[in-house]
């Protein structure tokens, strides 16, 4: 596909085959259990391949399949534990908010060379993390990123103040499918605020 250059289809409806490809890492998945051994077949038989059947993990992210609710879920509980690790020092600080106000990173020294390229590392790590199955910090981490390239102290913080969160909330998962209507167990509920003025230096 053009615009995912490790994602590759054939086929139409019940019939199409999906394939997403990693370094040495592959996923194959189609609405046929038929297509998906057939396209295993005929990959196995011009390229050494090992089958681990059903997937359960995929470059960190875990995988799981509930066949009654016809759902998928996405967790990213031990990555983030490793995050942990390595961003607290161990210590096990926690917040109930991936982030307090963009006020209190708006100005601020810059970080020194050293912290600079530490703090492009973990918000690089942090987009990885809202873009594969936490959604929940992708604003935080959106105005975590205004700072890559000119890193402050103030942001510094506010990044180490999302992984407390995620610290926190380690154990949330994205859900895919299953029930959607409004006597599900998970419904859909959306809240929106309006706030012209959260950038205290543009607002």
């Amino acid at each position: 596909m053009p615009s995912a250059p490790c994602l590759y289809s054939r086929g139409t409806d019940d019939k199409i085959t999906i394939i997403t490809a990693y370094v040495d890492n592959m996923l194959i998945t189609s609405p046929s259990c038929d297509e998906v051994d057939c396209t295993k077949r005929e990959i196995m038989d011009k390229w050494e391949m090992q089958d681990n059947g059903r997937i359960k993990e995929f470059l960190g992210t875990k995988i799981t399949h509930d066949r009654r609710r016809r759902r998928i879920s996405l967790g990213l509980t031990a990555y983030i534990k490793e995050m942990v690790n390595k961003w607290l020092g161990g210590a096990n600080e926690k917040s109930w908010v991936p982030m307090l106000s963009v006020a209190n990173i708006a100005g601020g020294e810059r970080c020194e060379p050293q912290r600079a390229k530490k703090y492009q590392e973990l918000v690089g790590q942090l987009l990885w993390v809202s873009n594969t199955a936490r959604p929940d910090i992708a604003f935080a981490v959106g105005v975590l990123s205004r700072y890559m390239s000119i890193p402050i102290d103030s942001a510094w913080k506010a990044a180490i103040h999302v992984v407390k969160y995620l610290n926190q909330m380690n154990k949330y998962q994205l859900h895919l499918g299953g029930e959607t209507n409004e006597h599900s167990d998970t419904p859909v509920t959306t809240y929106t605020d309006t706030n012209w003025a959260s950038d205290p230096t543009n607002g």
